[in-house]
């Protein structure tokens, strides 16, 4: 029987579609599935039980929660295994509850949580202990952008980010001071009306804008997983270029090759984890990047949770290790079994992905994967997020692919080959629109 079985794993808030994957895993080997969610959505099917609350207001999520489990029976309440979670805006009330729940540390104290998620604060840390990354500069009031921070900032192009905030949401690329006074301006506009905002201040700071050094070169992704400290397993995957000037993803390539960038990037993690001793238990989502005319590497953030999207599926095709439910273990203090999951040298490949970027607003009407692609050889999977009838934005409003696809190869080129091959026969059918309500997933 798998040790999973049986098992309650309580989740602080469901995330998007793209986890639906790794829920359906999970109970389909015996676990049991408590969702800490405002209102039941598409992840119902996966649930055991739903504690409808915010997560933002953490004492009362506590109370709901604490108020819930007294209605379970014995053998329930001793059934709780772990707390866990794939949202970002998730993590900090998961590691106060797994606390409070006293199941082991999932993915490391609140102080880590936050020291790391406040981009500004990780930036000093990362000075602090010898840890590379971008040069900065924090603002907490649009007026703070004077000519003295204008000075200090150093050479364009600039990046300019809201700390804390989640995901690529108001990033964008400074190519002037101009173009700098105006996306400042927006995110602190953003800032102060975004119905999101309340879950950035759960991590306890004020809502802030971080100008940073942009770094040119290299952008990559290193999925690891984390077991008291012990760095257990690290895929290292290329990110394609992003999309100007807003970052938008547009997929990846993995497994990076072995060599000088590969072995830097590595050792960045590595910097990283030993210098949070034995702090950290989790899946994490390292991202870095490695500026070829200095021959470094520069960590970009870090993520206490596993990578979205398509992050499974490369790992589990690329890599041969199930993020899911590895995950889950950690969670639950079970020793990790990657050699399970693992398909052998002869069944793993190159995998490359795309994400579809919308081409313009509108209301999604259809899209469409063909039958030949679903049969083909090189095909592994997808996932659509909208359906007919959704509104969807472009940035600055929203960065949210319209979905995803991975294909396999025996090499970069074919691997990149079949998935542009692919990608080229789906089709998506937006009607530009003003007249209809978000979708809210």
């Amino acid at each position: 029987m798998d040790p999973l079985h049986g098992r309650i794993l309580i989740f602080l808030r469901t995330g998007n579609t793209s986890r639906e994957a790794n829920y359906k895993r999970l109970v389909e080997v015996g676990s049991k599935i408590v969702y800490v969610h405002p209102m039941k959505n598409w992840a119902e099917p996966y649930a055991w039980r739903w504690v409808l609350t915010d997560t933002y207001d953490i004492p009362a999520m506590m109370e709901s929660v604490k108020e819930a489990i007294q209605g379970w029976s014995h053998e329930e309440r001793s059934a709780i295994s772990a707390v866990l979670t794939y949202d970002e805006y998730g993590v900090l009330p998961a590691a106060i509850l797994g606390g409070a729940l006293k199941v082991p540390v999932c993915p490391s104290s609140p102080e880590v949580v936050r020291l790391t998620h406040i981009k500004s604060d990780f930036r000093q840390w990362c000075g602090q202990v010898g840890l590379r990354c971008p040069r900065s500069k924090r603002l907490f009031e649009e007026k703070d952008l004077d000519e003295e921070a204008l000075a200090n900032i150093g050479s364009y192009p600039v990046v300019v980010k809201p700390s804390p905030g989640a995901g690529s949401s108001l990033v964008t690329l400074c190519q002037d001071e101009k173009e700098l006074k105006e996306a400042t301006h927006h995110v602190f506009q953003v800032l102060r009306s975004n119905p999101d905002a309340h879950l950035w201040c759960t991590l306890g700071t004020t809502l802030h804008v971080l100008i940073e050094e942009y770094i040119s070169g290299l952008e990559a992704d290193i999925d690891c997983l984390v077991q008291n400290g012990e760095l257990k397993y690290a895929w290292v995957s290329e990110n394609f270029e992003t999309l100007p000037p807003y970052f938008v993803e547009s997929g990846g390539y993995g497994p990076l090759e072995e060599g000088e960038v590969r072995s830097a990037l590595l050792k960045l993690v590595h910097q990283y984890v030993a210098a949070h001793g034995t702090a950290l238990n989790c899946a994490m989502h390292f991202e870095a990047k490695y500026d070829h005319s200095r021959g470094e590497a520069f960590v970009i953030e870090v993520n206490l949770r596993p990578g979205a999207a398509e992050t499974h599926i490369m790992n589990m095709h690329g890599g041969g290790v199930d993020l899911c439910e590895e995950y889950a273990r950690l969670a639950c203090g079970i020793p990790l079994s990657l050699e399970k999951h693992t398909r052998g040298k002869t069944t793993m490949c190159k995998v490359a992905s795309i994400n579809f970027a919308p081409p313009h607003a509108g209301v999604m009407m259809r899209s469409h994967i063909p039958e030949e692609v679903l049969q083909d050889a090189a095909y592994i999977r997808h996932n659509f997020y909208w359906k007919p009838g959704d509104r969807i934005d472009i940035p600055p409003v929203s960065t949210k692919a319209l979905g995803w696809l991975v294909a396999r190869g025996s090499d970069r080129v074919e691997a990149v080959a079949n998935m542009r091959r692919l990608a080229a026969q789906c089709l998506f059918e937006i009607a530009p629109s003003l007249n209809c309500e978000k979708n809210t997933q």
